[in-house]
């Protein structure tokens, strides 16, 4: 066996896995280097002029399946979001639990709204049967087990006075940080998710505008066709139709929620699983823009 392994270290191609296994840490370290310092300087450190008279109304859609445990908060959180114009629609998709006893109370606040369906249908379904609903032009997706801070409406909507924009995503951060595994999961959304976003908003292309914060244009939500029901990730292939359809998607790092991550390393597997589901389906799906340079024509950056 040693002159096989002795072979092996001699041969061209064990060299080329050296070398690539050794330069690729270092270059791509230096690529979000690079993009995370070029983000700083020309959205960070750019002078915030937000319009405070741009108000236009905003429309909350937050699907809840089997949430009792967690929607009272995020709708604490919603209710004290500081920005004048905005209606909140809660869709109740068929849940089990005690969902819906643990809405009722917030429909007092006339900007509550529940959408109550008695099947369960799945995300997707939720959310398109909801869109038709929204008297808002903006709609703004947030998971039932996310709190946003007041701010972010006032943030996310100034990127819409820009007509060509069709999209924002937000800046999602983990407020469960009891054991190792959320607090792993802690750092990676506030660095490696964080720089990653920074560097697709540098390079002109957000792969995926996340169900747990978006908002979007509604005219651009119909044009696109909405939600696909059939897709393991449905935000993931929502954002590649949007860019199909030359709408400009953006990234805002001041507009935090705070989300709720698995603590359980079996739960976290599953939905990791699933995430590279939805990515291969929407690769498969949307995989002439990857054989066609001009499938997607390119969308100036205006901020």
């Amino acid at each position: 066996m040693l002159w096989l392994v002795e072979l092996i270290e001699q041969s061209h191609a064990y060299w080329l896995a050296v070398q690539f296994y050794g330069l690729y840490p270092i270059v791509t370290s230096l690529i979000w280097m690079t993009t995370a310092i070029t983000y700083f300087f020309r959205h960070d450190m750019a002078k915030v002029n937000d319009d405070k008279n741009f108000t236009p109304f905003v429309s909350i859609l937050t699907p809840a399946y089997c949430e009792e445990d967690s929607i009272a908060d995020a709708l604490r959180g919603l209710i004290r979001i500081d920005y004048p114009n905005y209606e909140i629609i809660v869709i109740n998709d068929g849940s089990k639990d005690r969902t819906v006893k643990r809405v009722k109370p917030f429909l007092s606040d006339p900007r509550v709204r529940l959408l109550d369906k008695k099947f369960n249908e799945g995300k997707a379904m939720a959310l398109n049967d909801a869109i038709p609903c929204a008297r808002g032009d903006l709609i703004l997706v947030m998971d039932a087990d996310t709190i946003p801070e007041p701010q972010i409406l006032t943030v996310m909507v100034q990127h819409f006075k820009s007509p060509n924009v069709g999209a924002v995503a937000g800046n999602a951060r983990v407020r469960n940080r009891n054991n190792w595994l959320s607090q792993l999961q802690a750092v990676e959304f506030s660095s490696v998710i964080g720089l990653l976003r920074r560097a697709q908003r540098v390079w002109g292309r957000i792969m995926c505008v996340s169900g747990v914060c978006g908002m979007f244009r509604k005219d651009a939500l119909l044009q696109s066709g909405m939600y696909s029901p059939g897709m393991a990730t449905e935000d993931i292939d929502l954002t590649f139709k949007l860019q199909r359809n030359n709408f400009d998607i953006r990234y805002e790092a001041r507009a935090l929620v705070w989300m709720e991550v698995p603590e359980k390393l079996g739960v976290l597997w599953r939905q990791r699983c699933r995430w590279a589901v939805g990515l291969g389906q929407a690769l498969k799906r949307h995989r002439d823009i990857l054989l066609d340079a001009q499938a997607v024509s390119p969308v100036p950056s205006l901020r």
